[in-house]
């Protein structure tokens, strides 16, 4: 089919983009044969669906309160300490922290709110007698602009009956959370968050080769279409924390590519770097280059694994150029042991507010910006089909030097 109509399956790119706090936030969610006859969109967008190619991108622009429900004072629910279910918060909390999500399943005494309710609530403010839980969307009161993008026209096979969808709904599940709350940072530092259960030295759990890929092979390829939007032709570039794989596009020329790791071997089997280094950055944060070395550093699928953000990122900010940029990057699969023991209890958008944080707290980068690629259908050649139907999501925190 050249075109869509009632009668199509349509695979859509849908991209949220909003702003807050001074950061910008792009949230792209892949519609899987969205039916356009069945499916729930906003009567503005479907209208503007129909009769339109492939390849076709529309933006639309939504005032507070229209495409997602209004904020609501109302929505703030006063807590008593005693009414928290202490535990089933994640170890090593000791208590609710201000600013983090945590599911509605462990408040107690609410109307209509039980134990199995694992929608998330934000921690608004807290007192020594009461939290204030915000059950409000993240993207309440915020103005939204949401793109559409018609990737691929099918035609539609026959049915009887079946779901309905609302597609609007489901790209919007998650995006808001990444972002502070009335502007202050989120607690993410209490309870001894950088801790890890093996803390061995890294060198002995990364001495051993690992020639396998961390992510599926389409998540790779949104990778590479990520940095391929940033990253250009005859920079210098630094690959923090790589391996045997810089997910990087095959068409991008740099000057130079250089490879900080903790394997050798693994080093030596990446064909795109043109200089190598083993270096531990939880043993020594400061890396041997030079004050403004490099146009872009990127660290791609590592970053939960450092006891030491804070003096990593600030050194990232020295050997950068002045303009040049920062991209981290990961995923929602890690090494269980290694990981900062933080990590695992957030929500997966609460892992770009804690990043960002990390970005924040050097003063050193201006421009921030998240954007999360989630949504698609895990290739039926992967190992994990159908036990995972999704591909890999991603999800990335960029700044600029200033």
């Amino acid at each position: 089919m050249s075109h869509t109509t009632m009668n199509s399956l349509v695979d859509l790119r849908l991209t949220l983009g909003w702003e807050k706090s001074g950061i910008r936030h792009r949230d792209t969610f892949f519609a899987d044969e969205a039916n356009l006859y069945r499916d729930l969109f906003p009567p503005s967008v479907s209208e503007r669906l129909l009769n339109k190619p492939k390849g076709e991108t529309r933006t639309f622009d939504f005032e507070p309160g229209e495409l997602i429900e209004p904020y609501s004072e109302k929505r703030i629910h006063k807590v008593r300490h005693g009414d928290v279910d202490r535990k089933r918060i994640p170890v090593p909390a000791t208590g609710l922290r201000k600013g983090r999500v945590y599911p509605k399943g462990l408040l107690r005494g609410l109307v209509g709110v039980f134990s199995e309710n694992v929608t998330p609530f934000r921690v608004r403010d807290l007192d020594d007698h009461f939290v204030y839980a915000d059950f409000n969307h993240p993207l309440s009161g915020l103005p939204l602009s949401l793109t559409v993008e018609i990737v691929d026209v099918k035609p539609k096979r026959p049915e009887r009956g079946g779901m309905a969808t609302d597609w609007l709904e489901t790209a919007g599940t998650g995006p808001g959370i990444q972002s502070r709350i009335n502007g202050a940072g989120t607690d993410f530092f209490s309870d001894r968050p950088f801790e890890r259960d093996d803390t061995a030295p890294d060198t002995i759990f990364y001495g051993k080769k690992r020639l396998v890929s961390h992510i599926d092979e389409l998540a790779r390829q949104n990778l590479a279409d990520l940095y391929g939007r940033y990253l250009k032709n005859g920079s210098r570039v630094l690959d923090l924390m790589s391996s045997w794989q810089s997910h990087l596009p095959d068409d991008l020329d740099f000057e130079s590519l250089d490879g900080l790791g903790l394997n050798p071997e693994e080093l030596e089997h990446n064909p795109r770097l043109t200089g190598r280094l083993v270096h531990d950055l939880n043993l020594n944060p400061v890396t041997p280059f030079a004050d403004r070395t490099f146009d872009a550093v990127i660290c791609s699928l590592s970053v939960e694994y450092l006891t030491r953000p804070f003096e990593v990122f600030r050194d990232v900010a020295r050997i950068l150029k002045p303009g040049g940029q920062f991209i981290v990057t990961f995923s929602n699969r890690w090494f269980p042991t290694k990981t900062i023991r933080l990590w695992p209890g957030l929500h997966e958008f609460e892992r770009l507010g804690l990043v960002t944080e990390y970005m924040l707290e050097t003063g050193a980068f201006d421009a921030v910006e998240t954007a999360s690629l989630r949504g698609w259908p895990r290739p039926y050649t992967d190992d994990y089909f159908p036990g995972i139907k999704l591909s890999d999501p991603i999800y990335m925190v960029r700044g600029l030097k200033r």
